[in-house]
């Protein structure tokens, strides 16, 4: 009874060694080492109608704490699916086009999550990739949002996750063919019509949805499987000694 117990002990606090391992590799794995940064997401036209289509530039602000840089970026598109037509990407057509040579981002439609990768590394502000959506003929006019959130950014040793969404606000009117009289139309606004809705930095996010393309990130999680063989050994001839002695 004495010896199983003494065996039992020498299990058990091998197992916590483990796990304590594996929780602190967790850890590393899902925090920052000090880099940060935000999103930017900018709207052709403030104004739209329905049938038209519109474009976004998805851009990357404020890179800090990191010497390498970034060229690893994930995030979740969120779109009112009764005001827009379904965003695509695929061989036949795609609502994506990349900017300064980042690749055109894979895209999952089922949770709406893309990512895309470059092969430099990016430390200044950036425009990644601009969007394009389409007004549904049966959209209700009044004001919709579409942002990017869910943010992660990273390099081969470094993950950040944005905590606030990118977002831009849209105006949607009423279709009309009918041309109104020239005496009708006053210029009140020689500008061009912008939307820019920053987000600003953050440090966590809950991401709730998963998809089978996940960020390219390594880093620490190659020392678990050596330390648990490691550990493992010392175990197993921790008890041979302790066998012999009895």
């Amino acid at each position: 009874g004495i010896n199983m117990k003494k065996i039992i002990s020498i299990i058990t606090i091998t197992l916590l060694i483990l796990a304590s391992m594996s929780i602190s590799v967790f850890a590393t794995e899902n925090q920052s080492t000090g880099m940060s940064a935000t999103t930017e997401l900018v709207s052709n036209v403030q104004n739209t109608k329905q049938g038209e289509e519109i474009i976004l530039t998805f851009s990357i602000k404020n890179i800090s704490g990191t010497n390498t840089g970034i060229n690893s970026l994930e995030g979740v598109i969120t779109y009112d699916s009764e005001v827009f037509e379904q965003i695509v990407q695929n061989d036949s057509e795609t609502s994506f086009s990349p900017l300064n040579s980042w690749d055109t981002p894979t895209y999952n439609s089922s949770n709406f999550k893309f990512v895309t990768t470059k092969a430099s590394f990016v430390k200044e502000d950036q425009d990644v990739m601009t969007i394009k959506f389409k007004v549904k003929d049966s959209a209700k006019s009044g004001s919709t949002t579409i942002s990017i959130d869910n943010v992660k950014v990273s390099n081969i040793d470094e993950l950040y996750e944005v905590q606030d969404p990118a977002t831009a606000i849209i105006q949607i009117g009423e279709s009309t063919s009918s041309i109104p009289e020239i005496n009708d139309i006053t210029n009140t606004n020689t500008e061009e019509n912008n939307v820019v809705i920053s987000n600003t930095e953050g440090t966590t996010t809950n991401n709730s949805n998963s998809n089978s393309a996940s960020i390219p990130y390594s880093g620490t999680t190659r020392v678990i499987v050596p330390s648990i063989v490691a550990l493992a050994t010392i175990a197993t001839i921790s008890y041979i000694k302790y066998k012999k002695v009895l």
